[in-house]
């Protein structure tokens, strides 16, 4: 693991999901059945389940322990509760997988510089580096992502869509471009 990563992930908190239970119940509350079952993955008659469970769950934990079956594992239930907070739908969702509509380049080497060389001439999607303006359905998605990631932080977190640029490795170096 490079040491910048280690580094980071000693120095930032790790989030869980109890900073975003009040946002999800929110959520869960003010949404219909027929708004909820829009949602990506929700299936199967989930929608009345997370309705009832958000009601009584005193916190995060007791939520999913209640909604948890062979079915319904943890980690679905944590993929659909993502999809409620960032309000991801069936429609959007199969969007996304057909065809992205823009690349976020977000680091690179000297190889993958001369790949993206000829990646540019090859393709007709943009590759974005910096965010000016999210344009893309994809880019909005990634920024109200982001927003809502750091409404939960634990510590202040800066808004990076906007201002930091691609790292770029050079001689083994970790060089911002």
């Amino acid at each position: 693991m490079p040491e910048e990563t280690l580094e980071a992930l000693e120095r930032l908190p790790l989030l869980d999901w109890e900073p975003y239970w009040s946002m999800l119940q929110y959520q869960l509350m003010l949404l219909s059945h027929a708004e909820l079952r829009n949602i990506y993955q929700v299936e199967e008659g989930l929608e009345y389940r997370l309705k009832k469970e958000a009601e009584d769950a005193p916190d995060f934990m007791a939520f999913i322990q209640r909604m948890k079956t062979k079915r319904w594992t943890w980690a679905r239930l944590q993929r659909v509760c993502t999809y409620i907070l960032l309000g991801i739908t069936k429609e959007e969702a199969h969007s996304f997988q057909e065809k992205a509509d823009a690349i976020r380049l977000l680091g690179f080497t000297e190889a993958g510089r001369r790949y993206l060389n000829q990646l540019k001439k090859n393709t007709e999607i943009p590759i974005v580096t910096k965010v000016r303006e999210p344009h893309t359905a994809d880019l909005k998605l990634e920024i109200r992502s982001d927003r809502i990631y750091r409404l939960g932080a634990v510590q202040v977190l800066e808004e990076q869509n906007f201002t930091r640029s691609p790292v770029y490795i050079r001689n083994g170096l970790l060089n911002p471009k």
